[in-house]
This record gives structure tokens, sequence and C-alpha cells, in this order.
């Protein structure tokens, strides 16, 4: 097992390096192996390359993996281009419609451009379309719901002039959270 690790981070090793001029990089890995290359790009601040390994790995997917379109948006949200990340988490919807990471990175970007409208409704639709049967909905709405949610609305409220407990949705009232 070791053994195969090595030989794969050597290998990772030496596509990195096959950089051409250019900065292309040869699509002879799996999407998988890119996204290992982008988070280590990313780790080393070599955000431009971290952004063309993950572009690799979605491309070279049928079905691009909600993992690296999120990845690649983070690194976008870490340049502050609000704009691609949140179109990697429309795609992320798109493609993985009852996946949580999509519906939090578009949230996440709008709330980063002070736009919680647009965040909450993001958040709303997520919650109508991920069930709470899905394996992060917890781990991942707590998240929302308990530490942004209620200061959106909040927030909401003030410049509105009335309280937020109207737009907590029913799925989240009480216990079923």
């Amino acid at each position: 097992m070791a053994s195969r690790v090595l030989r794969k981070r050597a290998l990772l090793t030496i596509h990195s390096a096959q950089y051409s001029s250019l900065g292309i990089m040869a699509h002879t890995l799996s999407p998988e192996d890119y996204r290992t290359l982008g988070v280590s790009f990313y780790k080393s601040k070599q955000y431009d390359k971290a952004i063309e390994a993950f572009t690799h790995g979605i491309n070279a997917s049928i079905v691009p993996a909600a993992t690296l379109l999120d990845y690649r948006a983070a690194v976008y949200e870490k340049l502050e281009n609000f704009e691609l990340a949140a179109k990697d988490g429309y795609n992320m919807i798109r493609a993985h419609k009852k996946d949580v990471k999509g519906y939090l990175r578009v949230g996440s970007t709008f709330q980063k451009q002070n736009k919680l409208d647009r965040a909450l409704r993001i958040y709303n639709y997520g919650l109508q379309n991920v069930p709470i049967t899905h394996e992060d909905f917890k781990v991942h709405w707590y998240r929302v719901i308990y530490l942004y949610y209620a200061d959106m609305c909040t927030a909401i409220a003030k410049k509105a002039g009335s309280t937020y407990a109207h737009v907590i949705p029913t799925k989240c009232a009480g216990s079923a959270c």
C-alpha cells in the first residue's frame, strides 16, 4: 500500500513538472489525480496552477465530481472571484441536485458579497432539494442554519423592520434538523 502511494506521488510530481511554457498540463491523469494535484497546488498557494489542475480534472470527467467543482470554486473564492465561484456552485447544483455542496458554495459566495437575500434563497432552494436522509445533510446544514441563517434573517429583517421567524424553513423548524 505504501509503495502504491509513493508511486502515485512520484507520478504527480512528474506531471506537475511537465507544464509547458504556456502552463498547459498533459491530459494523462485521472480526475482524482488532478484533484490531488490541485489540492497540493492550493496548499502551496499556487492558485493559478490549482485552478488549471481542477479544470483538467473537470474536463477529464464525464460528469464532473462535485468535489472538483467545489475545490475550484474555493480557489476562486480565495482569489475573490465570486462570479466564477458561484458559477461552479451552480454547475454543482445542476449536476448533483441532491448534494448539499453546491448550495453551500453559492450561498457562501453571496454571503461574502453581502447579498444576504440571494444567499437565503439558495439555502432555501437547497433545503427543498437535499433530502434530510442525505449523509451530509445534518453536518453541513447545521452549520448553515445555526451559524449563518439566523444572522442573515436578522440582518434582512432589520432592513425591512420586521422579525425573521417567518422565513425559517419548516424543514428546519423544531427538531427536524
